[in-house]
């Protein structure tokens, strides 16, 4: 290929590139637009998940050895 081709080439993908990006933009703005705060579903209620502060600090003592195993750098 000659250099003013391969610029050409280069060109054409560019221009293509641009074009399938403005369908793609235009199309997720479009469903922005159809959705209203009725679509959207609420949580459902959760149980807590400690009922004592012994069972929180039990979780977060072993939360706390987890970390140090899994956070420790691993070298080589």
């Amino acid at each position: 290929m000659t250099q003013t081709r391969l610029s050409e080439y280069k060109m054409g993908i560019f221009i293509l590139m641009i074009v399938l990006m403005t369908f793609v933009s235009a199309n997720s703005e479009s469903k922005d637009e159809n959705s209203s705060i009725d679509d959207f579903e609420l949580p459902k209620e959760r149980k807590p998940l400690f009922r004592t502060a012994r069972e929180l600090r039990r979780y977060l003592e072993q939360l706390d050895e987890w970390l140090a195993i899994t956070g420790r750098p691993r070298f080589g």
